[in-house]
């Protein structure tokens, strides 16, 4: 007799092994975590790899070539932001674009100046910089508000502004509910009292409008639009005061060094292309995909969305009562369905309790049993229809009656 492991016992539930898997094609709903490089975007990083690994610092041939390669990726992704060249700089990732954004803040800290408004909802790479930098004695943090609907509480936040706020950081679209924040708004009355605004843009990239006017500085991530991990963009509306994070060679102007990998830009490049091109489609897809998901949970009464309204259909958060969300996401990835308990980014943390649902006024009870389901170009109706009956037949098996 095989033993099975202990993993699969889960709050009490044996999740039984499947010792000889049927292979099946996977249905990955976990899009808001990482997307699939897109086929053309792996071919064109490829061919960069054989034939044009010049340094683009090199004044030969070759580097000149990737020159070129890196210019021309720029301008794709600037068609895409409508913004100028200049003010875009290449970094590793959105986490690294979000710490050069807070450290350009910290260097613009007065005595009389240092109190910074963040959205506890933020992505880790901002919670966890401003927490570091508060520590060192560099800011004042205040958390602000949020309503039961994941939406900021504007009230909480017109009432925390004056002209002594020396940053704002919201992000335009949360990676957990898919909830749009209102960042015209908040835009406007930043202006209004000199205060810096930084918005993490890595889930509305491609699915809500960018507009440089509205920040001083945005976050960017190639990774989340089918494009290559280890590559992301920061804007900046003021490059001429920007202080670099990353000194010691000089590419990019100087604003952040490290030789450019040029297969990573030209595939950030290319996804962005596409995304402008195809940018409508795959929102009316995903949009399909939401119907289809709310037509399948709609006489499932144990089933609820934790965020319902002002989201785009590409993130869902749903609740499904008397299930814990590890043993549907075990259960479902023994049926061929990918499926997230919540970010990737903070799966890791000691409780494994979502922060973002806690913020928005939630149980832990019903945080343990809620889950993100996030489409991409590659789902299919019949995916989310297949999904929709495993819900039905988990809960009937599973679920914990009487909660």
């Amino acid at each position: 007799m095989h033993s099975l492991s202990r993993d699969y016992f889960v709050n009490g539930i044996l999740i039984p092994l499947l010792e000889k898997r049927v292979m099946m094609r996977m249905i990955y709903f976990d899009n808001a975590a990482t997307t699939e490089a897109d086929k053309d975007v792996r071919l064109a990083m490829t061919e960069v790899m054989v034939n044009h690994f010049g340094n683009a610092s090199s004044l030969h041939a070759m580097g000149i070539s990737s020159k070129k390669l890196l210019d021309n990726a720029k301008e794709q992704i600037v068609q895409l932001l409508n913004c100028n060249s200049g003010d875009v700089l290449f970094t590793s990732g959105a986490t690294e674009s979000n710490n050069a954004a807070i450290f350009n803040v910290s260097m613009r800290a007065t005595v009389g100046k240092r109190r910074i408004l963040v959205s506890p909802i933020e992505h880790p790479s901002v919670l966890e910089t401003v927490s570091m930098y508060e520590k060192r004695g560099l800011f004042e943090v205040e958390m602000l508000a949020v309503r039961s609907d994941g939406l900021l509480d504007m009230e909480d936040f017109k009432a925390k502004v004056n002209k002594n706020i020396l940053a704002v950081f919201v992000m335009a679209v949360n990676n957990e509910t898919g909830v749009i924040q209102p960042i015209c708004e908040i835009s406007d009355i930043c202006k209004e009292n000199d205060i810096y605004f930084h918005c993490d843009f890595v889930q509305g990239l491609g699915k809500i409008e960018f507009s440089e006017a509205l920040f001083d500085s945005a976050s960017f991530s190639a990774h989340k639009v089918y494009g290559p991990k280890g590559i992301g963009a920061l804007y900046i509306k003021n490059v001429s005061q920007f202080y670099p994070l990353i000194v010691g060679g000089g590419q990019q102007r100087g604003l952040r060094s490290g030789t450019e990998a040029i297969e990573l830009v030209v595939g950030f490049g290319l996804a962005c292309k596409q995304l402008k091109t195809n940018q409508e489609r795959y929102y009316e897809h995903a949009t399909d995909l939401k119907r289809a998901l709310e037509r399948g949970i709609s006489e499932m009464p144990f089933i609820n969305l934790n965020a319902e309204y002002n989201t785009i259909p590409h993130i869902n958060n749903i609740y499904i009562e008397g299930v814990r969300s590890d043993v549907l996401a075990l259960l479902f990835q023994q049926q061929g369905i990918a499926i997230s308990q919540g970010s990737a980014c903070s799966s890791n943390n000691e409780k494994n309790v979502s922060y973002v649902l806690s913020a928005m006024g939630f149980s832990e009870q019903r945080i343990r049993s809620s889950f993100r389901v996030s489409f991409g170009k590659g789902n299919t109706s019949s995916d989310v229809e297949y999904m929709c009956k495993l819900f039905r037949d988990i809960h009937n098996k599973y679920g914990i009656k009487g909660r």
